[in-house]
């Protein structure tokens, strides 16, 4: 028990790291793309400005659908790293309560032993009294 516990703490240890390496944090994620919206209105606002006059308005349009295509695939990616961190959350979860029943089961192993022990040794003076 004493092995699996170990073991469990470590696996615990590992999913946690993994899960807080591999996932940016979600704040950080909406900054960014709060930045790229920002950098892609100033893009569009510059190139509007530069070719009002010798582009048609299909290329704004254009370049409006490719925004709104890049918002949806972060939007999407967003939601699937926030689902993949919940997922991590409740594997930790279960591995803690899984750690919990072991060590409790670990202490009344521990406990019986120490029972058991002490009955022997009382048996054994009885016989030598």
């Amino acid at each position: 028990l004493e092995k699996q516990v170990k073991e469990l703490n470590v696996r615990i240890v590992d999913l946690e790291t993994k899960a807080y390496a591999n996932l940016p944090q979600p704040s950080t994620t909406i900054r960014q793309l709060e930045a790229r919206i920002e950098e892609l209105t100033q893009q569009l606002n510059q190139v509007s400005s530069d070719k009002r006059h010798s582009t048609p308005p299909r290329s704004s349009e254009k370049a409006f659908r490719e925004m709104q295509l890049q918002l949806s695939e972060s939007e999407r990616k967003c939601f699937m790293l926030e689902s993949d961190r919940k997922a991590s959350q409740s594997q930790i979860e279960s591995l803690r309560e899984k750690l919990d029943k072991a060590q409790t089961q670990a202490n009344k192993l521990e406990l019986s032993n120490r029972r058991l022990e002490r009955e022997a040794i009382d048996a054994k003076q009885a016989t030598l009294a």
